[in-house]
């Protein structure tokens, strides 16, 4: 679809380092710990430990599983300034408004947002168009849906191989274009 385009981008434009062009930008030439970072399905908070030790701060996180929430509270959210960050909640149930408010964000105000919703729906594993209608990759549409309420500067989802299929073209082109994202994207 037009409105969402993979392309794999090259290393130099991989950083968070703003371009020439972004020279004026109001979130241009920062230091890395003013660069706002969300966490969704951060499980036990792996990307926000990679995010912190790149010296970027977590100010929100969102997982749904009370024992990866309790390692993510006692391993990242007390050792950092993210100890109020992290919501134990439903991302189905959590209007993106609600957490944002909860975060203190606006629209815009976050610069990365990461995230690795379920894959099982996308997985190799799944014959034929099976992995379209799993009622898990409501999940990936709900974490498009914080990306557009956010609007963050740069968004990172993990996903499985299979995501990106022909198969799932026209499914994850609907996501991208129901949440108004526009090329490019990554992969």
């Amino acid at each position: 679809m037009e409105h969402c385009q993979l392309t794999l981008v090259a290393e130099e434009s991989s950083s968070v380092a703003p371009k020439q062009s972004d020279a004026n930008h109001p979130r241009a030439c920062r230091k890395p710990e003013d660069i706002l970072t969300v966490d969704l399905f951060s499980g036990a908070g792996g990307f926000s430990l990679g995010a912190i030790q790149a010296g970027l701060s977590v100010v929100g996180a969102l997982e749904i599983d009370k024992n990866a929430s309790r390692s993510y509270q006692a391993n990242i959210a007390t050792k950092t300034k993210t100890s109020n960050s992290l919501l134990n909640e439903d991302i189905l149930r959590l209007a993106p408004e609600d957490a944002m408010s909860h975060w203190n964000l606006k629209p815009g105000q976050c610069d990365i947002i990461v995230g690795g919703p379920p894959c099982q729906g996308f997985s190799r594993h799944r014959i034929n168009n099976a992995g379209v209608g799993d009622p898990r990759n409501k999940l990936l549409g709900r974490y498009f849906e914080y990306v557009a309420a956010l609007r963050p500067r740069v968004f990172l989802v993990e996903n499985v191989p299979g995501l990106l299929w022909p198969r799932h073209k026209e499914y994850l082109g609907r996501r991208c274009k129901n949440s108004q994202l526009s090329p490019p994207l990554a992969h």
